[in-house]
C-alpha cells in the first residue's frame, strides 16, 4: 500500500477519461458523462496504479507492463 497521500484532481480533464501520473504522484479524473472521481471503480482502479507503482517505480514504461497494471487496477476496483 501507500505511505503517504495522495493528491487527487476531482476535474483534471472534461473528457471522459481519469489517470495517475508516476511523475506526478498524483490522480485526475475526468468530468465527461458521469463525473468519473464519483465513481467508485473508477477511483479504485487509478489508486491499483498509485499502489503498483509505490511498489515498483516505474511500474508500466514497457507495453507489457502496462497492460499488466490495466489488469490490476480492475482486478483491484472489482474486488
Amino acid at each position: 500500500m501507500l505511505d503517504h497521500g495522495i493528491k487527487v484532481n476531482v476535474a483534471a480533464e472534461r473528457d471522459d477519461n481519469s489517470a495517475y501520473s508516476p511523475g506526478k504522484k498524483t490522480l485526475g479524473f475526468g468530468t465527461g458523462g458521469v463525473d468519473d472521481a464519483e465513481d467508485a471503480e473508477i477511483i479504485l482502479h487509478e489508486y491499483g496504479h498509485a499502489i503498483q507503482d509505490a511498489q515498483v517505480p516505474g511500474w508500466g514504461d514497457v507495453a507489457e507492463a502496462m497492460a499488466m497494471g490495466e489488469g490490476f487496477g480492475d482486478y483491484f476496483a472489482a474486488s
